[in-house]
């Protein structure tokens, strides 16, 4: 079971920068890219995933959705992102257009391993220098380095609501959030502030 973004990327797609008109057209795109990489037909994984959808919106709000689905033939989780010139209507919880699109897909026997990709995804997009961050991307290479920069090697995400951290852990000034994380059994501080989130080239230093 893949346990983070990147590592569900690895086998999946990326694809930094696109222009369509509607979620179906999206999905559409994702779609026909996954089917690349899994050799999955790109109807079955389109159909599978727009029955999901139809059962409820996979719009999570913050310009954020995550299409989903399990599939027969599929040997592990793999994903899909896409961030989106203009943000398209998803019926999100909070009625905003969505320009970051992650699609899940897994083995159709996998289901509490498909329930914790899908959470572990939205835990990650719910931080807001995340989302920051990959609308700044340009490449492929930027958005892998932002995910690499904030999932791997790390034990906890980099930047969290203090709120859900003991204070041991973590210190809040008014613009800046300093949180300590374990890197190859070392641990280090890092200051990251909200309003300016790393960019994709000071990632790949890290």
């Amino acid at each position: 079971m893949a346990t983070d973004l990147s590592a569900l990327l690895q086998g999946g797609v990326i694809i930094p920068l696109q222009d369509v008109p509607s979620r179906k057209q999206a999905i559409h795109v994702l779609c026909e890219a996954l089917s690349e990489t899994t050799g999955i037909g790109p109807r079955v994984i389109e159909d599978a995933v727009m029955e999901r959808e139809r059962l409820g919106s996979t719009g999570v709000g913050e310009g954020v959705a995550i299409p989903h689905a399990r599939l027969p033939g599929l040997e592990k989780p793999v994903g899909g992102f896409m961030r989106l010139l203009h943000g398209v209507e998803f019926e999100s919880i909070d009625e905003r257009p969505c320009d970051l699109i992650f699609m899940l897909l897994a083995p159709d026997g996998s289901g509490a391993d498909h329930l914790r990709a899908l959470a572990q995804v939205s835990r990650v997009f719910r931080q807001g220098p995340v989302r920051d961050a990959l609308r700044k991307a340009r490449t492929e290479e930027d958005v892998r380095a932002l995910y690499l920069y904030f999932m791997k090697d790390v034990a906890a995400v980099a930047v969290v609501p203090a709120m859900k951290w003991r204070r041991s852990r973590v210190r809040r000034t008014a613009s800046v959030v300093a949180v300590t994380v374990a890197v190859r059994g070392t641990s280090r501080s890092r200051a990251i502030s909200p309003k300016e989130p790393p960019s994709p080239r000071s990632c790949e230093n890290q």
